[in-house]
């Protein structure tokens, strides 16, 4: 499996705080949007098909949702266009 250095709950927790520090009126993060953080060569990669990302891709949906689970982040899931339960992480909206 082809993951980037670091590829870790706490790196996929840094990276979701960062990006929300970064949007802070942005309440939704799906599961793209954090990928796209974490490694922008990988998501390329999935838009050429590369089945070898897609698993890094199930991958750390898989950690955002173990991290929903362990009540680390508030994580909804959403169906994609194939029925796969993607990780929506939420945050509170700023009043």
């Amino acid at each position: 499996m082809v993951e980037p250095p670091g590829f870790t709950e706490a790196s996929v927790l840094d990276v979701v705080n960062k990006i929300q520090a970064d949007n802070p009126g942005k309440v939704t993060f799906r599961l793209a949007e954090i990928a796209e953080a974490m490694a922008p060569e990988q998501i390329a990669a999935v838009r050429a098909g590369s089945d070898v990302v897609l698993i890094w891709m199930e991958s750390l949906n898989n950690i955002l949702k173990k991290l929903g689970q362990d009540g680390r982040l508030t994580v909804i899931t959403e169906p994609d266009a194939n029925g796969v339960d993607c990780a929506v992480v939420t945050f509170p909206a700023l009043r």
